[in-house]
């Protein structure tokens, strides 16, 4: 079939038999990735139910041959781990952090509240537009291909963080501020550089808030997340309120 020329307006937790468009491609290409020879069309038929009842048998998940969130974050670990296993400079457990914070571990993830464009996949890449760009959303519905990028992104910057004031020459430090550039890359810059961000106590303008102006975002110890240095430490940093959401599987900074 011919992929649609723009993603789909809401997400979907479960991917089944009868489902259409970049969802079902995007469960497709993981099954491929996973080792199961069917075509990515777009078109979530028989073969790919059977492909999806070989994985969950093969990696003892309830065999229904839909692929809900258990299976969506199974398919994600597993090419995860394969990208890990490739590159050995890569801080380990990384990318499933990065996976469950920015699309709680699905691949069926869209995300339009920001304008201009759309966050799609198992990272939120953003793909500008209307008009989209049909190869871009290919990347960006492609598990693995997200996930090399991501890890190639956090090289550099932790590379380049390594020489910078605060992380110079500590490896968890500019491990830290570079996953945190995958979703703010001035915050990352300038902890590298100052150990805190710019306007550290200002409250923050882009999560979801509460009929009285509260945020709707936690620390792991139910704490509200209020201002710029709080997100920080909630994404990557760490700190008195627990460990960074997208470090929280990190056992080795290399």
């Amino acid at each position: 079939m011919t992929l649609p020329s723009s993603p789909p307006t809401a997400s979907l937790r479960s991917i089944r038999a009868g489902e259409r468009g970049w969802f079902a491609f995007a469960i497709q290409t993981a099954l491929i990735q996973t080792g199961h020879e069917i075509e990515a069309d777009g078109a979530y038929g028989p073969l790919t139910t059977a492909a999806a009842l070989a994985f969950q048998a093969s990696n003892q998940l309830f065999a229904d041959g839909i692929c809900g969130p258990v299976t969506q974050a199974k398919l994600v670990d597993r090419i995860a781990t394969k990208v890990e296993s490739g590159r050995p400079g890569l801080a380990l457990g990384l990318l499933r952090g990065v996976c469950q914070l920015e699309a709680s571990g699905l691949i069926s993830v869209v995300n339009w509240t920001v304008p201009g464009g759309v966050d799609c996949g198992c990272v939120q890449r953003r793909v500008q537009g209307p008009l989209f760009d049909l190869e871009l959303l290919r990347a960006a519905f492609d598990t693995r291909a997200q996930l090399v990028l991501t890890a190639a992104n956090w090289e550099t910057r932790r590379n380049r963080y390594l020489s910078m004031a605060w992380a110079k020459d500590n490896r968890e430090r500019a491990g830290r501020a570079a996953a945190l550039a995958h979703n703010w890359p001035a915050g990352a810059e300038a902890i590298a550089t100052n150990g805190i961000v710019n306007s550290p106590d200002v409250a923050l303008t882009w999560v979801p808030r509460d009929a009285q102006g509260r945020s709707l975002v936690r620390f792991p110890d139910g704490v509200r997340v209020e201002t710029r240095q709080e997100w920080a430490e909630f994404y990557a940093m760490g700190g008195s309120h627990g460990e960074g959401l997208v470090s929280r599987y990190v056992t080795d900074w290399r």
